[in-house]
């Protein structure tokens, strides 16, 4: 947590030289505020949008922050995979919250793994800013991954989604033992079938003995999930 913090502050720090760039689409907006005045009014519409709820195929129950159905949400969350930004991750982090069923927020979370670009995964990035907040997580991470294959989840077809075993993908980072039977929330960046956090869930009961009762995510991606179901 200290190293993230740490990382905070030196990226707010390098953000104010940079100053006249809004951080939520990197457009020249000539002076030093926050969000240019496009991105102001993008983020107080999503924050009164309702939360996205979806029951997955699987019965896994998914809250997202964000429906990713347009260029400026797409474009967001990309430029953040790549490199996160601080008061970016805030934001977003308090819009998730918003999300989270008052029933979950006293649940610990764990966070589905990715790929680490600079120095920080989306994922972790916004899991580390929901303790902040006081969603507890657990207290080692229990997810690894594996292995990253060649071919992409996005760029899978439903039925490629749904075969991939993600036991193959993942791996669980302690031992069945003692606290390892609890209730557990997941979080993820983006899901589109919700074939990665409903394996992943599948692998903590399998391998921990864990309930995860539900799965929370920065974005749900509702017309990509219909499109694969029509092909």
């Amino acid at each position: 947590m200290a190293r993230f913090t740490h990382c905070l502050e030196r990226m707010d720090w390098i953000a104010s030289l940079l100053g006249a760039l809004c951080p939520f689409c990197r457009r020249r907006t000539g002076d030093t505020r926050l969000a240019c005045d496009d991105c102001a009014l993008r983020l107080a519409l999503l924050e009164r949008r309702p939360p996205e709820a979806v029951a997955l195929d699987g019965g896994l129950e998914l809250r997202a922050a964000l429906a990713y159905d347009d260029e400026w949400t797409r474009s967001l969350v990309l430029r953040q995979k790549h490199l996160v930004t601080p008061v970016v991750i805030r934001r977003l982090a308090r819009l998730i919250r918003r999300a989270t069923p008052p029933e979950w927020r006293t649940l610990r979370m764990a966070w589905v793994p990715g790929r680490v670009f600079a120095g920080l995964h989306l994922t972790e990035a916004l899991a580390l800013e929901l303790a902040r907040l006081g969603q507890p997580l657990v207290e080692r991470q229990v997810l690894a991954r594996r292995l990253w294959p060649r071919k992409p989840q996005k760029a899978l077809s439903e039925r490629e989604r749904r075969s991939r075993d993600m036991r193959k993908l993942y791996g669980v980072t302690r031992r069945s033992g003692k606290g390892s039977e609890e209730s557990l929330v997941l979080l993820d960046d983006v899901v589109t079938t919700g074939a990665t956090v409903e394996g992943c869930s599948d692998l903590l009961a399998e391998k921990l003995g864990a309930d995860v009762v539900g799965a929370l995510a920065l974005a749900y991606s509702p017309r990509r999930a219909r499109a694969d179901a029509k092909s």
